[in-house]
Order: structure tokens, then sequence, then C-alpha cells
């Protein structure tokens, strides 16, 4: 079938429109872009389901599910992915990799010779504190990055950087969780507001820890460990 199944938080019209621009950029060399450059204007679009969330995140979710069922039941000629995963879904031959980059590049790019003034610098830091990555995407970038060689310039920049960076850690990390301690008879004996800062007092290895509390080791340095429930008497 010459359709195309997507999703967006934005209406049709809007969206139909945003492919349009693209097509006409000509930067991705897409079956449904090649189609809009064929056809111009002579596209249907309409509202397969439409569903109100809370939270975004939510509503993603539910955009990603029904996109994969779609695509695979009704099988359009035009989508070049499975569904669900945007962009990442499609995978970038070296040709269109080296036009994209082309297109980006030097004074093709919208932003080259621009300096960000104060204000938008503060207001991208604003927007960007306190923000909390999650483990799965924290993971992603991992596995992106690995293998990635870094210039001795980069390397020099990240150390300028980070020289005079304190980074948070122990209970006042964000991402730590407080554990109790007992002894092998049950009995509580201390909270900690971390992972790390038992194995500090103790002298002993943060996995040893981590693996009792996963219950893959019985105790760990001596002592059961457990997740705590309770925070209020930090």
């Amino acid at each position: 079938m010459k359709i195309y199944i997507g999703q967006t938080y934005k209406t049709l019209s809007q969206r139909f429109t945003n492919h349009k621009c693209e097509a006409k950029k000509g930067i991705v060399n897409s079956n449904l872009y090649k189609a809009i450059q064929k056809y111009g204007e002579e596209f249907s679009i309409e509202d397969i389901e439409i569903k109100d969330f809370e939270t975004k995140e939510d509503a993603k979710i539910w955009m990603n599910e029904k996109e994969i069922y779609y695509i695979f039941t009704l099988k359009p000629r035009y989508n070049m992915a499975p569904g669900g995963l945007g962009h990442t879904g499609v995978v970038w031959s070296d040709e269109r990799r080296n036009r994209f980059k082309e297109l980006m590049s030097g004074s093709n790019n919208h932003n080259f010779g621009k300096s960000l003034s104060e204000e938008t610098k503060q207001k991208l830091s604003n927007a960007l504190k306190g923000r909390i990555i999650p483990d799965d995407v924290r993971l992603k970038i991992s596995h992106t990055m690995k293998g990635v060689p870094k210039t001795q310039e980069t390397r020099t920049k990240i150390s300028e950087f980070r020289e005079g960076c304190v980074m948070p850690k122990g209970k006042d990390s964000k991402r730590a969780i407080c554990i109790d301690q007992f002894d092998l008879e049950g009995t509580f004996l201390k909270k900690f507001g971390s992972i790390a800062d038992a194995a500090r007092e103790l002298k002993c290895h943060n996995s040893g820890i981590c693996l009792a509390l996963k219950g893959k080791l019985k105790t760990s340095a001596g002592y059961i460990w457990k997740y705590s429930i309770n925070t209020d008497l930090l």
C-alpha cells in the first residue's frame, strides 16, 4: 500500500508541513520524501487513533506500540523502519552520511559563524539543570561512544573543563539510594546514604554490597544489606 504510518504530538497539518520542508531540503533520502518531491501536495492525511495522556513519556510508549502494530499490519510502502524507533530505525548508507555532513558543515550550517548570547547560554543551562538521564539512555550513550577515539585536543578540552569541578559523591549524588546494614542475626545496625558511603566506611568493595542488595550474595563484608524504605533517619 502506498501509505505512510507515523506518530506526532502535533496536528496532522503541522506534521505533514514538517515532512514537506524536509523533503524540499533533500537531506534525507527516504521513500516518503521521494514521493513528496514527485507528487507534491497530492496526499490525503488522516488520523488513525488519538488519545490523551498525562505525561509525554506515557504518550510516547503508547504511540510507539501503535506505530509498530500498524506498520506490521498494513505494511505501508513509504515506511523504511519497523516503527517505534524514529530515525534510529533507518540504517544510513555512507552516501547519505556524507551528504548530510556536507550539507550541515561550514557555511551551509545555519549556526555557522554565530555565537550564543549570554542570555541564551543561561537559558540552556537552566533547562538542563536537574535533568536525570535514565539508566537505559546512559547505557545507549555508553555503547555509542565505545571505541570512538578522542583527539589530544579533545582530551585537553575535557581536562580543562573538569579542572576544579567537584563531582557529588555518596549520598550527595542524585543517583544515590539509601541502604540498611544488618548483622547476621538480622538486627538493624545503621543506615547509609549510598552504597559508596557504606563501602568507604567499612573499607570494602562497592560491588559486594551491590550483589548482596540484589540477592546474588547472602552477605557482604560480614553483614546483611537491604534497600532502605525509610530515609527520614539520614
